[in-house]
């Protein structure tokens, strides 16, 4: 494989990202609930940092075994491909669940999977400014109603902000995405060690943007 003139299409990231973003949204939230239930009688941060660590061994670990592929024996371009493309929605999927189980964590109950999706897009696409960003996205779709009630916003209203939010999501966490699950590929044992940091620092990041995004929302039971 020459990684010179390789390059991830935009369609196998940008499906791969919204896959691992619908797979958490549809069906994993009850998962993030007992998660968040098993330190329920601990500090909030220190229910936060252990979220944090436990993720961060699952996908430090799983990012260097996934990095390196190109230096196996006959892996082409297109096992490369599709193990990049695997990889980048394994792994949005298990932010998206790490994102989720923070919700759980603030007390949010029962969210309409709109609501889930809007959250998961949101802290995807603009990190530590996800509560403003999405103030601004629905304050412009929804006349008015800002992030922080968005849970009043209607079914029609929510759903064209998550459109608006998928749109921006492929832009800005698919590219960074994509470019990370290329260094993967690099032989020779550098792209195990891009995969275990760079999926750490992912963990990391959410962690700290979940944290203070859901901090910034209303709870509604």
């Amino acid at each position: 494989m020459v990684l010179g003139v390789l390059r991830l299409p935009e369609k196998v990231v940008g499906r791969a990202v919204l896959e691992g973003v619908e797979r958490a949204v549809d069906a994993r939230w009850d998962l993030a609930v007992r998660r968040a239930a098993q330190t329920a009688r601990r500090p909030h941060a220190h229910r936060i940092d252990e979220l944090e660590s436990a993720f961060l061994r699952e996908l430090a670990a799983v990012g260097a075994a996934s990095g390196g592929v190109a230096a196996l024996p006959g892996a082409g371009t297109g096992t490369a491909l599709a193990v990049a493309g695997a990889d980048i929605g394994w792994y949005t999927m298990r932010l998206a669940d790490l994102i989720l189980t923070v919700a759980a964590v603030h007390g949010h109950q029962e969210p309409t999977v709109q609501e889930r999706r809007a959250w998961v897009l949101s802290v995807l696409t603009f990190g530590s400014n996800a509560a403003g960003s999405l103030d601004q996205v629905a304050r412009e779709v929804g006349k008015g109603l800002g992030a922080r009630s968005i849970g009043s916003l209607s079914g029609a209203n929510l759903t064209v902000v998550n459109r608006n939010l998928t749109t921006r999501l492929i832009r800005r966490y698919g590219i960074r995405r994509g470019a990370a699950a290329f260094g993967k590929l690099l032989p020779f044992g550098i792209g195990a060690v891009i995969g275990g940091v760079g999926n750490a620092a992912g963990v990391r990041a959410v962690a700290r943007d979940a944290d203070q995004f859901f901090g910034a929302l209303a709870v509604t039971a």
